[in-house]
């Protein structure tokens, strides 16, 4: 699944617990997006030295 496709998920269940203005939706996504991309990163990076230790 996509980084837009997930992020679009994450700001439809952010819904049920704050009022999103719609009319922002593609900065929330945007954010969201860069969001899991540092997640992504940060794992990737951990998993390399995950890899050295072995």
């Amino acid at each position: 699944m996509k980084n837009d496709e997930k992020a679009k998920i994450i700001l439809d269940h952010m819904e049920k617990y704050l009022q999103v203005d719609w009319a922002f939706d593609k900065f929330y996504i945007k954010g969201i997006m860069n969001g899991l991309r540092e997640i992504d990163k940060k794992e990737a990076e951990k998993g390399a030295l995950n890899e050295d230790k072995e």
